[in-house]
Parts: structure tokens; C-alpha cells; sequence
């Protein structure tokens, strides 16, 4: 319908939906991960709203030998969390840098996935995403 509850709605080309084909699998260098690219594309579309459904976290632990990531690994101390895991560091990595031109171009929904339950990115989902108090 062209209104619902007397709201406008989106016609389906003004959806910019996320491109799987561009995420590898469970390692993944900085410099290959693919969000900056798509959320440059979603806000030259200068979107009215942005609605994010969630899994915001991907690296939860350091890059295994061998699988060619490694840099995001702690450079100047292995036994600290570099570029991934659920703290500043990772959040940043993952999702606020690579979505910075987005975040600036219009307000966000943004909902929980399974990538942030409260075992694996959840501390980070309630203090950085969540408007609510952090849950005790």
C-alpha cells in the first residue's frame, strides 16, 4: 500500500540491501572487510532513515595463523585485544569506522542480532547502541 497507519512507505528501490557476496567468511582482513563500501553506497542514496537489523560485531576473537588477517591482531602486545572482540577496539573495527558517513547521514534504528547476545557482543550492543541503562 502507498500508506500504512498514514505513514508514507518505502517503494523497494529506495532499499539498499546488504551485498553477502562482498563477506568472505569467519576471517576477514580490515582491509577486505566490505561494510565501509556499502555504507559509502547506502548514504549517497541519502536516505530519510536507516533501519540496521543487527549483527553489528563480526571479529570476536584474534585471527588464527594462517588465514591472512592477522592484522588485526595486537601488534605491540599479543596477550590485548587488537582490532576485534567486544570492546572499543573491536566496535570501532567493525562497525563505527567503516559506517561513519552513514551515521552521519541520516538517524538509525538499530536493532540486536545474534552477533551481539549478551556472551559475545552484548556489553558492547547496551553501552554503544542501546538507549536504555546497561542491564545488571
Amino acid at each position: 500500500p502507498e500508506k500504512l497507519y498514514g505513514i508514507k512507505q518505502c517503494e523497494p528501490e529506495n532499499v539498499v540491501p546488504f551485498d553477502a557476496s562482498l563477506v568472505k567468511g569467519a576471517y576477514q582482513n580490515l582491509s577486505d572487510w566490505p561494510l565501509k563500501e556499502q555504507m559509502d553506497r547506502a548514504a549517497e542514496e541519502a536516505p530519510d532513515l536507516v533501519l540496521h537489523v543487527g549483527d553489528y560485531l563480526y571479529r570476536q576473537g584474534p585471527c588464527a595463523q594462517g588465514q591472512g588477517c592477522t592484522s588485526i591482531n595486537s601488534q605491540t602486545d599479543p596477550s590485548m585485544p587488537g582490532e576485534w572482540g567486544d570492546n572499543w577496539h573491536g566496535w570501532y573495527s567493525d562497525f563505527f569506522e567503516p559506517s561513519l558517513t552513514l551515521l552521519a547521514a541520516a538517524p538509525w534504528i538499530m536493532l540486536r542480532g545474534n552477533h551481539e547476545k549478551c556472551d559475545r557482543g552484548g556489553h558492547g550492543f547496551f553501552l554503544l547502541l542501546d538507549p536504555r541503562p546497561l542491564p545488571s
